[in-house]
């Protein structure tokens, strides 16, 4: 914390606030308050100011946004995201000078610094005092070295060339810029090829999205981040085909992978179909053998309404013929999957049975799938009913001594981990509550010495504990049986890891 400032958190009604103290203002520059009171800087955390008493208060809007801290420490990149991210950090806190403020202002505490994890951006404290100096080497140094995790890949030293650059003596945030635009290539000749080479991709992926999925809706787009080169700002828009169309290409591949197999089952029953159709025909010239030599005998027709009674018959008999070719025909028209009439509420049964019946089959194995992806994506485990006693929750393989149990609801949130974030942004955190009023990060508990405490993540509609709303990132105690609630979502806080004489 930078040296002369207390720290507290404090909440309103709709939002989460960090609190810097100081009872020394004679440093204080008015013409940069003023600057961040009448703009909304990138990159810089919201900012007001008051006095109390003899203390001057200084409040940076942290709602809906977890610390630096929580957020490296569930991260891992890959190169280019890594340098990415470096770029976009160096070039928020460079483009301030446009609003006549100090880069040496920015408060570099990886404890108040905090970031928004669906954008992947950084937000800062800017402390408006010309007192204050900062050491970004150190920072830069930190969070490579100590806050960052990496995949393992094939890479050109790129973590050397850094902190090679980061403890250079000439070290500054221009020349930090310049390293890590090098390492991604982002001149203008590389930057106009790039662009060239994902326009070309989305032409290319937006041909084969018509052809194979023709009539569903149009592919989402996701943006890469904003890159601040000086010059202007890029936003590139690349298309990211959507879960739909995804299983229905996988449907198409499973499809072309038994061409044969449908064209033998095709050629198998045109032949039975072939075969009978011939008999029925070789039997109509006998019929009409038949009914010529009846006539000629008179056998059949005799008098003076003979002839119209024969032509009547003949009639009769050639109506009778079509009707049973038609209906043999369509028979095996059917068998043959070349009509889909009368088949749709047939395969509709089957489906509905094969995902209420257990056993092989097409449809009962897509049933598992989806009731394993379901289990993995919300970690739903049967509840057991609370009689007052305690209880212990198992997951397979895991032993869950403290748990979530929902109120009026099936949710059970198992916290057999030393911290288990809590939000609706299913994949950062660790436990998932599906709803519009929770946050995206909303709150973290945390285990120490078999201790449980709750945190409220700044998040905008608070975290209760028997009804009692929680300071932002304030460790409170959990005690068993307590009422917990995030938002409009309420919860029982179960401990079963107390021995018996402890729980009295």
């Amino acid at each position: 914390m930078a040296e002369g400032f207390a720290a507290a958190f404090e909440n309103s009604a709709a939002a989460s606030y960090l609190v810097l103290s100081t009872k020394d203002n004679s440093n204080i520059l008015d013409y940069q308050v003023q600057m961040l009171l009448s703009n909304r800087i990138g990159g810089l955390l919201e900012f007001n100011i008051n006095y109390t008493g003899n203390d001057l208060n200084c409040f940076y809007n942290i709602t809906s946004k977890c610390t630096l801290v929580n957020y490296m420490s569930r991260r891992k990149f890959k190169r280019n995201e890594f340098l990415m991210l470096l770029l976009n950090v160096t070039n928020n806190i460079c483009h301030i000078k446009n609003y006549l403020l100090y880069e040496s202002n920015v408060l570099l505490d990886e404890r108040y610094i905090y970031a928004d994890p669906e954008k992947e951006e950084f937000y800062f404290v800017y402390l408006p005092f010309s007192s204050y100096k900062n050491d970004y080497k150190a920072f830069f140094l930190k969070l490579v070295i100590e806050l960052s995790g990496f995949y393992e890949e094939e890479s050109d030293n790129y973590l050397q060339k850094l902190l090679e650059e980061i403890k250079s003596d000439l070290f500054s945030l221009s020349a930090l810029r310049t390293r890590l635009e090098t390492l991604l290539g982002y001149d203008d000749r590389a930057m106009s090829e790039t662009v060239r080479d994902i326009k070309a991709a989305i032409k290319k992926n937006a041909k084969s999205d018509n052809s194979e999925t023709s009539g569903e809706m149009k592919p989402q787009e996701r943006s890469v981040q904003r890159l601040y080169t000086g010059k202007e700002t890029r936003n590139i828009k690349i298309p990211v085909k959507s879960n739909h169309s995804r299983q229905s290409n996988q449907s198409n591949q499973s499809n072309q992978s038994k061409p044969e197999n449908d064209k033998n089952t095709q050629q198998s029953v045109s032949g039975r179909f072939n075969g009978q159709a011939t008999v029925f025909l070789l039997l109509q010239p006998v019929f009409i053998t038949a009914y010529i030599l009846s006539l000629s005998s008179g056998v059949l027709f005799t008098g003076d309404r003979g002839l119209p009674a024969a032509a009547i018959a003949f009639i009769i008999v050639a109506c009778i013929d079509i009707l049973i070719f038609r209906l043999i025909k369509e028979r095996y028209k059917n068998a043959a999957g070349l009509d889909v009439s009368g088949v749709i509420s047939h395969i509709t049964g089957k489906m509905k049975a094969g995902s209420q019946n257990t056993g092989s089959g097409p449809g009962r194995e897509t049933s598992r799938m989806h009731q394993q992806q379901s289990d993995k994506k919300q970690d739903i485990r049967s509840p057991a009913v609370y009689n007052g006693e305690t209880e212990i929750l198992i997951k397979p393989g895991i032993q869950a001594n403290a748990y979530f149990k929902e109120e009026e609801g099936e949710l059970v949130l198992a916290l057999d981990k030393n911290s288990i974030l809590i939000g609706r942004m299913e994949n950062f955190v660790d436990a998932v509550v599906d709803s519009s009023a929770v946050g995206k990060i909303h709150a973290e508990v945390i285990r120490e010495a078999q201790v449980y405490y709750l945190v409220d993540c700044n998040s905008r509609n608070g975290t209760y504990i028997n009804e009692k709303r929680l300071l932002p990132n304030t460790r409170s105690p959990l005690s068993n049986n307590d009422a917990v609630r995030f938002a409009n979502r309420e919860f029982r806080f179960f401990y079963t890891g107390i021995p018996e004489e402890e729980g009295r």
